[in-house]
């Protein structure tokens, strides 16, 4: 829990760090909140057995604050799967019994973006809501765990309008307590929600 508390002051600060700089510029200067949203696939690179699947479908919500200047600031959201197993069989003392198992994650997020052209960099530092889910039969147990992590991205913009970008985007994550890394190659659409 003191880890919780930790990340919730240092993503506080850096969230209110644009908020000091703001108060001591001109008041002709454009402010922006930008929704972003989409899905894409992501590989989970490991060194679990062949019978495990490494691939899913991972989605994600962000919502951005554009000050005047390049950097961004804001919170991330989403859904990752890290790892599954779809019907395997298993031999024991008892017979033949088909296994089901999904590795997911939800990750919450302080994110920074730094746009250059078209370009985009990101940075998330924040947990991992990992949830585990193991059935046999028709038993099934699901164990939660918070794990501290972080993410690399790279984003290439491209607007329809003012107001909308359509984006693509690579991300390397990394669990870092679950020892995992996660590419994904998303496709989000880019909103500028409101400015002021």
């Amino acid at each position: 829990m003191s880890d919780l508390r930790a990340l919730f002051t240092i993503s506080v600060l850096f969230i209110s760090i644009p908020f000091w700089f703001a108060s001591a510029q001109p008041r002709d200067i454009t402010y922006k909140i930008i929704i972003e949203f989409g899905s894409g696939y992501g590989l989970s690179q490991d060194s679990m057995s062949q019978s495990v699947s490494k691939y899913g479908i991972t989605g994600m919500l962000r919502v951005m604050w554009k000050p005047d200047h390049r950097l961004k600031a804001g919170i991330e959201t989403g859904w990752l799967r890290i790892a599954s197993i779809n019907n395997e069989e298993i031999k024991n003392e008892f017979g033949t019994v088909k296994l089901n198992a999904k590795l997911n994650a939800i990750p919450v997020m302080v994110v920074f973006d730094m746009d250059i052209w078209r370009l985009n960099l990101y940075t998330g530092l924040g947990y991992y809501y990992v949830l585990s889910t193991i059935g046999a039969e028709k038993e099934e147990i699901t164990n939660t765990q918070w794990n501290v992590g972080f993410y690399l991205a790279l984003a290439y913009k491209y607007p329809l309008s003012e107001k909308i970008k359509l984006c693509s985007e690579l991300r390397w994550c990394s669990i870092g307590e679950l020892g995992k890394t996660i590419l994904l190659a998303e496709v989000f659409v880019s909103y500028n929600l409101f400015e002021w």
